[in-house]
């Protein structure tokens, strides 16, 4: 879960938003321990200026049910 947090704060901080983040899209890695890979970025959104994700506006886009 660190991992994925992790990767979620990343993002945002460079202003993405995933918008298909289900369990489908995180690898778990085994290696020296456990490392989580967010996936399929294909549809994530930059934000521009003081744009926001939330709202009336927003698309909804990504996996139904997710």
């Amino acid at each position: 879960m660190r991992d994925i947090v992790a990767g979620l704060v990343h993002l945002h901080e460079l202003r993405i938003i995933p918008r298909d983040l289900k369990p489908h899209n995180v690898m778990i890695a085994k290696g020296k321990g456990l490392c989580v890979k967010l996936l399929e970025m294909g549809i994530s959104k930059p934000l521009v200026g003081d744009a926001s994700s939330l709202g009336p506006h927003a698309t909804g886009l990504g996996s139904s049910g997710w």
